[in-house]
């Protein structure tokens, strides 16, 4: 619950922290310039910032501030940068993403300046700089809390905030559990896609869809069935039978259908790091209590055991609603992040 209070803490200086990089972005100190253009892409993009590292990890993994000339690839055309590299426990970061003009800039800038591509993008920058000069302008802020807060603020916003401003259908509270757990998966995703939580192919997932495909021609083929046995129908009352059984029949198959695009998309994608680890399990509790989904249906008894304070807040609780009770101010000891 520290870690998530200081992440809440956060998104009260956040525009403070953004208009203190943007403006270093632009300083004449190069390592200015670096310093703050690293932080906005951890900012922006959810980078880890690059000491994490398992101690038997031979391989070549790499983080925001460990970047090197030959993770990026440039199109000036289009104005993108191609980020490619191995992230912590060897997971492939490969994400082609347009940035600001000034931190397109800057990077061109620190790579043309190097001609070994094997050369550090940020070679003036330490760790222990960068977080020393967060820690300056909110106590016990590191750069490992981005992650955390913006896992967190994005998963509120998929859930709450786009629904609320209309740009996705809302769920009706009176839905089915298994469209508003695809609904909360969905965004579960999206914060999975930005924090770069990976995972290999499941053994057997070609053989499971081959028998999902199975279920899918037979939900067809039953549908199919009723759509003709109704034509041959006579009587109102038996037409009237076979009619709600084509409707349960065509829900059925949609339901169906949903789960197999779900299983598909999230093939090689990690829910459960996220839920577990980076998203306030608040905002979750909050959602549940909103639409009327039973909390198992989401954490499973481990994390009900994990999160029990979560538990308790209210419908109405957010993320970026919060006051810090007097005498409670978090350090950086409190809590890694």
């Amino acid at each position: 619950m520290k870690k998530y209070k200081k992440a809440q803490r956060l998104h009260k200086c956040i525009d403070k922290i953004r208009a203190d990089y943007e403006k270093g972005m632009i300083s004449n100190d190069r390592k200015t310039r670096q310093l703050s253009t690293a932080i906005y892409l951890i900012d922006f993009l959810a980078l880890r910032v690059g000491t994490e590292k398992n101690t038997d990890e031979v391989a070549d993994t790499v983080g925001c501030c460990s970047l090197r000339v030959e993770h990026l690839t440039f199109d000036k055309e289009l104005r993108t940068i191609r980020f490619h590299f191995l992230g912590k426990d060897s997971m492939t970061y490969d994400q082609t993403v347009k940035l600001s003009d000034q931190g397109y800039a800057n990077l061109a800038s620190f790579c043309k300046d190097k001609k070994d591509p094997k050369k550090e993008l940020f070679d003036e920058v330490k760790v222990t700089d960068l977080n020393a000069h967060l820690s300056g302008i909110m106590p016990g802020l590191t750069a490992k809390v981005f992650r955390t807060y913006n896992a967190s603020i994005t998963l509120q916003r998929e859930l709450f905030d786009k629904p609320e401003r209309g740009e996705v259908p809302d769920i009706d509270p009176d839905a089915k559990d298994a469209v508003k757990v695809l609904f909360y998966n969905s965004a579960n995703r999206i914060v999975a896609e930005l924090c770069n939580h990976q995972r290999s192919v499941p053994n057997g997932f070609a053989g499971q869809m081959e028998k999902l495909v199975s279920v899918e021609t037979k939900l067809k083929d039953d549908l199919k069935e009723l759509e003709t046995t109704l034509k041959e129908t006579k009587g109102k009352e038996a037409k009237e039978k076979i009619q709600n059984q084509i409707i349960k029949a065509k829900l059925k198959l949609d339901n169906h259908i949903s789960k197999m695009k779900v299983k598909d998309d999230n093939k090689t994608v990690s829910l459960g790091t996220s839920k577990i680890n980076y998203m306030d399990p608040r905002i979750t509790v909050a959602w549940c209590k909103t639409k009327g989904v039973p909390l198992e249906k989401i954490f499973n008894k481990s994390l009900l055991v994990k999160f029990p304070r979560a538990v308790e807040v209210p419908s109405t609780w957010r993320f970026d609603q919060y006051d810090e009770t007097p005498g409670t101010a978090l350090t950086a000891m409190d809590e890694s992040d």
